[in-house]
């Protein structure tokens, strides 16, 4: 029995390891977007104090949204949930536009609108330099 504590004791604890490395893995990746777009957009530190803040929270909006995206399996595929799972993605979409404008609006207020297109660049370029990491890293392995 005291084994079998043991053991349990010991897979928890290298469960809750992989957990703060995954978590640590994500903040990491984070805080390297945030210098990465923070260089590319040129803000200043009085900028950057106004400009994150919105930001984050319009991403954050936007992440909501896409969680909120069912998924539909292959084999459940009717005519009838196909339907109702496209309309939802364009209600979706309806939703990202709206959130996107009201973004631009409220960003345009504290940084200009070309740097507004270039932090939508530099956001497509750290996507595709992580895509490139991690592809390499999984050649690696």
């Amino acid at each position: 029995m005291r084994i079998l504590m043991l053991s349990f004791f010991f897979l928890l604890a290298i469960g809750l390891e992989a957990q703060d490395k995954g978590k640590n893995r994500f903040e990491e990746i984070h805080a390297q977007k945030v210098a990465f777009i923070t260089e590319k957009i040129n803000l200043s530190v009085d900028e950057a104090q106004d400009f994150w803040p919105v930001y984050n929270e319009y991403r954050d909006k936007i992440w909501d949204l896409k969680k909120s995206q069912d998924r539909i399996r292959e084999s459940d595929l009717t005519d009838e949930n196909a339907r109702a799972y496209l309309m939802k993605e364009l209600e979706i979409d309806e939703k990202k536009l709206a959130l996107t404008t009201e973004f631009y609006n409220n960003i345009s207020k504290v940084i200009s609108y070309k740097r507004v297109y270039l932090l939508e660049k530099a956001e497509d370029e750290f996507r595709h330099k992580l895509l490139e990491r991690f592809r390499k890293g999984k050649e690696k392995n």
